[in-house]
Parts: structure tokens; C-alpha cells; sequence
């Protein structure tokens, strides 16, 4: 993969939790799903009632502060062996046409399944994770942080 590559997958990570579309979220995970948040207790997703029950919190986030897009622009991107890449990405998440945070960095950490590269690993900021969960709300003073 090369990191002109990796926009079609946030593309479709975007659209997924937009539309609220679980299967085509389910489509580029790659289980079990590990999320480590920064300074936070990493979990793991290891079945899909359990990556539906964490997507069904991520789209009522979306939800509840009218996202209309999140975009993630590629940094880098780092080959940790033959089938695991982490990609480093600029995240910023909209709400019409402004942001509703400032933007931050996220990783995902990518392996081959099926043919295609799926989300193996995501590691975040502790607040956007926490968001994604429903533990917090965003409010127009609230950075994310970076890694």
C-alpha cells in the first residue's frame, strides 16, 4: 500500500459510519479489532456482535453532533512486516463545511484479508475514543490531542 492508496479506505471507513452502514464497516475490519487510546486502556473487539454493539456508539456520536464527513489526510505511512502497515493519518472531523474539533492524529495498523488491506489496530487520542464511545461530548473548546 502506498499512502495514495489509503484515502479509498478512510473513504469507506467515512461512509460506513455516516450511513450507518455495518456491513461495509464490517468489510474493512479485520478481527480481532484493537483499540488502543493514548493514555487510555486499550480493548478489543474480538467478534462481530461486539464490533456491531462498539459501531452502533461510533454512529450515534456521528449522530448526535450532525458529522457529515471525516476526513483523514495521510502522513506516512510505515511497513512493520510483510502484512502489517501502520498508517499515520491527519484527522479531521466535520460538521457541514467547519470542523468540529481541531484536527489530530490517529494510526491504523492494516493486514491483508481476503485480498484487500483491513484495520487490524486503531490507536487514537484518548478524548476522540472516548467520544466514539459516548463518554464524552464534544464542545467547541475540546482538542483531541495528538499522538
Amino acid at each position: 500500500m502506498k499512502t495514495a492508496d489509503f484515502p479509498a479506505l478512510g473513504e469507506k471507513l467515512t461512509r460506513a459510519l455516516i450511513d450507518g452502514n455495518f456491513e461495509l464497516y464490517e468489510s474493512i475490519i479485520h478481527l480481532p479489532l484493537r483499540v488502543a487510546p493514548r493514555d487510555g486502556d486499550p480493548y478489543v473487539l474480538n467478534t462481530v456482535e461486539e464490533l456491531k454493539v462498539n459501531f452502533g456508539k461510533y454512529c450515534a456520536a456521528i449522530q448526535a453532533n450532525n458529522v457529515t464527513d471525516i476526513f483523514r489526510r495521510p502522513i506516512s505511512i510505515t511497513e512493520l512486516a510483510e502484512d502489517w502497515i501502520e498508517v499515520t493519518v491527519e484527522m479531521h472531523v466535520l460538521s457541514q463545511s467547519g470542523r468540529i474539533v481541531d484536527p489530530f492524529r490517529s494510526q491504523f495498523v492494516l493486514r491483508p484479508q481476503g485480498g484487500e488491506w483491513r484495520i487490524a489496530i486503531i490507536r487514537s487520542s484518548l478524548g476522540y475514543i472516548s467520544w466514539t464511545l459516548g463518554r464524552i461530548k464534544i464542545d467547541d473548546d475540546r482538542q483531541f490531542g495528538d499522538l
